[in-house]
């Protein structure tokens, strides 16, 4: 159940907003409809006025996606039937895309289409690079989980791996990883370790998303996952040369959303579980030969499921997968480039990038765009894509006639002064008075000595304010302000052996150790600097 306080606050929220829907969910929130909660929605196409639609917007989305929402829903059984609904798209697109290439009667539009493609992916990526790096990925492996996931646990244990792997094991055996394992931390390269731990695939598992249904992932073997992450990164390096998942790629999508929210030149395309729907038919068939086997050597063919079922994939790859963001961009962006050249309509940074599953792309090109996905095996979602009206949304950017609309998303009823901290400073950016009581409310239950106030620049260690509510000194000329520091454990290097400590060092991690998740262990103040 939701805490008193935090459901007062929601209701004081719904009441700021002050208009038909936000006090309907008000209603709702005290009647407990917890289902109704969860499942309401809006669209835009239904407002002229953006001020209307963000306030009803925040009130429908402000629980939506609410961890403990006490609904009725099972939102991992809901991920999991979604996730074999994925699957049956990717047998159903395999099976077009093989019957169209190699059937008994084979398509020569689409055998030419697929050529066309194969031809612009290989112009966006080139040769196939001739080393691939090893990474280590922040969270859980298929053999690292629970508390055990930093770098020292990874490279402390010969990295399970699936079968086709054995490819890279010869690179393997030059990095620092396989030195620390073999204790030659100081030699060049280890010529042999203990048999690595085979496993057929990935672990099906699932993320939060939205109070009705989980997001799927697929955990990965260790050692696969090292290497997927470095053929992400080559990858990225290779669409980097395109304009496309730059470090300011974002801040480009949101500023173009809100171009084609003014003047309509700009369509704005979602896809629905686009990871999930990269099918291998389509993979094999658009990758050039070298890429391919470098993709194919890494990716995990089965997923294990939590009844101890082994599922052979449809897919290509899962989220989860290290190169499946770069691989869905470089898709979903030839596609596009083949849309614009038959169309005779070029692309460039000002009308067009892919970000993932975002897609921006001129007007006049998004009918045809949106076919030839359909046509692939993507599922366009039409409740997310724009090409006409005053909406655009894309990477987190909402936009109605140019007015940033998008709502605040409570994922998680807060339970330290951080998290009141980053709720209040959220709500400030949504359309209520600034004199609302939910603020006072808020306020009230962060500890008094951790109620600092302070610029908007330095995040959520503060409540944002105009600056004559700061905490301020001058030291030597220099201005402080005072704000909340997070203090957390750090585990020292000395819990692992000389070789794993070393080697973690050269892969990153601190000399002072490893901060694990979930480490915080008590707040203080402090004083930074600011100009």
């Amino acid at each position: 159940m939701l805490s008193e306080q935090f459901t007062n606050i929601a209701l004081e929220y719904y009441e700021a907003l002050d208009t038909p829907l936000s006090l309907a969910a008000a209603m709702r929130l005290k009647a407990g409809e917890w289902d109704q909660i969860a499942s309401k929605a809006t669209s835009p196409l239904s407002y002229r006025s953006s001020t209307l639609y963000y306030k009803d917007s925040c009130a429908v989305d402000f629980l939506r996606k609410l961890e403990s929402l006490p609904s009725s829903i099972d939102k991992r059984q809901v991920c999991l039937e979604r996730w074999f609904q994925d699957e049956r798209t990717c047998f159903l697109s395999n099976r077009f895309i093989y019957d169209a290439l190699e059937g008994e009667k084979p398509s020569t539009l689409l055998s030419e289409f697929f050529t066309s493609l194969r031809k612009i992916v290989h112009s966006m990526i080139g040769r196939r690079p001739a080393e691939i790096e090893f990474y280590f990925g922040k969270g859980s492996t298929y053999q690292h989980k629970g508390g055990r996931i930093s770098i020292p646990d990874k490279v402390s244990q010969i990295p399970e791996m699936t079968p086709p792997m054995w490819v890279h094991l010869r690179a393997f055996s030059e990095t620092a990883w396989a030195r620390a394992l073999g204790q030659r931390m100081f030699e060049d390269h280890i010529d042999q370790l203990a048999d690595f731990p085979i496993t057929r695939g990935n672990r099906w598992s699932s993320v939060p998303k939205t109070a009705l249904t989980d997001r799927a992932i697929g955990i990965e073997p260790t050692l696969n996952l090292a290497v997927q992450l470095g053929v992400g990164k080559a990858l990225r390096m290779r669409l980097n040369r395109w304009g496309l998942l730059l470090d300011n790629s974002q801040d480009l999508h949101r500023n173009l959303a809100r171009l084609g929210s003014i003047n309509g030149s700009l369509a704005t395309i979602d896809l629905s579980s686009a990871s999930d729907t990269v099918c291998t038919a389509l993979v094999r068939a658009i990758i050039p030969d070298v890429w391919l086997e470098l993709l194919e050597s890494s990716r995990s063919p089965t997923t294990k499921l939590p009844d101890g079922r082994i599922v052979h994939l449809e897919k290509f790859s899962s989220m989860g997968n290290g190169y499946t963001f770069e691989l869905e961009t470089l898709i979903f962006a030839s596609i596009c480039h083949y849309v614009a050249d038959v169309a005779k309509v070029k692309l460039t940074p000002g009308n067009f990038s892919v970000y993932g599953d975002d897609i921006i792309v001129p007007s006049v090109l998004a009918d045809a765009v949106q076919r030839l996905l359909t046509l692939c095996g993507f599922t366009v979602n039409s409740k997310k894509s724009f090409s006409d009206g005053l909406f655009r949304e894309s990477c987190g950017g909402d936009y109605f006639d140019g007015v940033a609309v998008r709502p605040f998303y409570s994922k998680a009823v807060p339970t330290d002064p951080l998290a009141w901290i980053g709720l209040y400073n959220s709500l400030l950016l949504t359309p209520i008075p600034g004199d609302s009581r939910v603020f006072k409310s808020i306020i009230e239950q962060i500890p008094e000595q951790f109620r600092l106030y302070g610029p908007a620049f330095l995040g959520n260690v503060c409540l944002h304010a105009p600056q004559e509510k700061w905490t301020m000194r001058v030291r030597n000329s220099i201005r402080y302000v005072k704000v909340l520091k997070v203090i957390g454990s750090v585990i020292p290097l000395e819990r692992w052996d000389d070789h794993t400590a070393v080697a973690s060092m050269l892969y990153g991690v601190s000399t002072a150790g490893v901060a694990p998740r979930r480490n915080t262990t008590g707040y203080k103040t402090t004083w930074v600097p600011f100009s």
